[in-house]
C-alpha cells in the first residue's frame, strides 16, 4: 500500500517540478515506511522535521489570524 500511494504522490510531484530540496510535511511523516519509498523513489532524502505533523495546525492557525486582521497577510511579514 505504501508504494501505491508513493508512486501516486511521485507522479503528482512530477508534474508540479520535482526542486532538489523536498521538505514532507504532515501526519504522514511519522509513517517511516512511507517516507522511506518516497526516499527511494525521489532519490534523495527528504527533510523530515520531529515536529512537521504540527505543520497543518500551524496553517490553519495563520489562515484564522488573516482572517482576524480581516485580510491577506502581506507577503515577507512575519507572524508572532
Amino acid at each position: 500500500m505504501h508504494q501505491s500511494i508513493a508512486k501516486r504522490s511521485f507522479g503528482l510531484l512530477k508534474r508540479v517540478g520535482i526542486e532538489e530540496e523536498i521538505t514532507f510535511t504532515g501526519g504522514v511523516t511519522k509513517n517511516t515506511a512511507m517516507v522511506q519509498v518516497l526516499n527511494e523513489l525521489l532519490e534523495t532524502e527528504m527533510n523530515v522535521s520531529e515536529e512537521s505533523h504540527f505543520m497543518g495546525a500551524l496553517g490553519a492557525a495563520l489562515f484564522a489570524l488573516e482572517r482576524a486582521r480581516g485580510g491577506a497577510i502581506p507577503a515577507g511579514e512575519e507572524v508572532a
